[in-house]
């Protein structure tokens, strides 16, 4: 499990200790008016800009989050996912009645999840390389590779970094038919994805194969998600043995004559 989960964990321990975290159970999801009912409603807390569900119920949400203190958590990208797709409601705690909802029409609860995603660092590539994996029907759970997501602000790395460095297996694609248990997510994924952006650089094929021994110790295949700014595209990456540099003159000097 990444540090990432266990800093959530440690948070959201400290925050079902809080009184704000007893009004979770105490809330009544029966008092919001005109609220559609054979989807899930998702509760957004402020605190931590992530949003709980109460009643997991839906295509999509049982095989989504995490849980803590007997509550299902959504990532970020699950929540947006899910509000932009029309699969849940969103509401917040009424300041007043602190044990009643308040459903929010969805120009603001758009705004509320998109505010989570930037809050959480989750980038716009990673962001649509999770939609079209979704929207592909596959399972989708993030790899304990990415730490690039943390409830803690103050622990977010900051300044620059090598490129190659953000090319790293940031989500394990498992199949709609899958048999795996959302609190033991040990089944081997189809595959992982790492996620290229429009400005990266063209990874080199020393990272490439260091992404495919990492998916290969998995028993799993790599894919590079691609984003160019408006759409998304993947690329299945096979193994390639570098030769050594005499080797691979050699080779290019043999075909320049051929040629």
């Amino acid at each position: 499990m990444s540090s990432f989960f266990f800093r959530t964990l440690k948070l959201l321990m400290v925050l079902g200790e809080s009184e704000l975290s007893k009004q979770i159970y105490a809330t009544s999801f029966d008092d919001c008016e005109d609220r559609k009912t054979n989807i899930p409603l998702g509760v957004w807390y402020e605190e931590v800009k992530l949003c709980f569900v109460r009643e997991p119920k839906g295509k999509h949400v049982s095989r989504m989050g995490f849980f803590s203190s007997g509550v299902k958590w959504l990532m970020p990208e699950e929540a947006a996912f899910l509000v932009a797709e029309g699969e849940m409601e969103l509401a917040t705690i009424d300041e007043k009645f602190s044990t009643k909802l308040v459903l929010l029409d969805s120009p603001i609860a758009f705004e509320l999840v998109y505010r989570g995603l930037a809050f959480h660092k989750v980038e716009l590539a990673d962001y649509y390389v999770y939609v079209a994996l979704k929207k592909l029907r596959f399972n989708v759970f993030r790899s304990i590779n990415w730490n690039g997501t943390d409830l803690v602000p103050e622990s977010i790395p900051s300044g620059e970094c090598d490129p190659e460095e953000k090319l790293i297996l940031r989500f394990n694609s498992y199949t709609p038919n899958s048999k795996f248990c959302l609190r033991d997510k040990s089944t081997t994924p189809q595959f992982q994805v790492a996620v290229s952006r429009p400005y990266d650089q063209v990874p080199s094929v020393t990272k490439m194969n260091q992404l495919g021994k990492q998916c290969g110790e998995m028993g799993t295949k790599l894919r590079i998600g691609m984003f160019d700014g408006s759409s998304v595209s993947f690329v299945q990456v096979e193994p390639f043995r570098l030769q050594n540099a005499a080797d691979l003159a050699n080779h290019l000097d043999n075909k320049a004559l051929v040629t």
